[in-house]
């Protein structure tokens, strides 16, 4: 500051009328169940800590982006509470995790 002279902060935003009432501003994200929704839809109730329908070394077909379906090996499966989510991999050695069981078929 010039002729250096402190300003208080706190007390110029108070005589503009910013905060000072006790309120917090309102950001958003939130939803009425105070969590963010970043996953899209929830899964089916059944699907919540079901068994995953395919094995380890199973080979199967995985729903690609462009609407294309990749064969490929499943290299692991587990139960999560968004239902079960697999690793396989693509013949060309790739391995993809966190797929859906719904992405997967035989």
């Amino acid at each position: 500051m010039a002729g250096g002279e402190e300003v208080d902060i706190l007390a110029e935003a108070e005589a503009l009328g910013l905060g000072g009432d006790g309120m917090e501003e309102d950001l958003g994200g939130e939803d009425e169940n105070r969590g963010e929704d970043l996953s899209g839809a929830a899964p089916e109730a059944d699907a919540i800590l079901s068994e995953p329908k395919f094995l380890v070394g199973q080979q199967v077909q995985v729903l690609k982006e462009n609407g294309a379906f990749a064969t490929c090996t499943v290299v692991a499966a587990d139960k999560t509470e968004m239902g079960p989510m697999y690793a396989v991999k693509f013949q060309d050695g790739l391995v993809q995790s966190l797929v859906p069981e719904e992405d997967l078929s035989v």
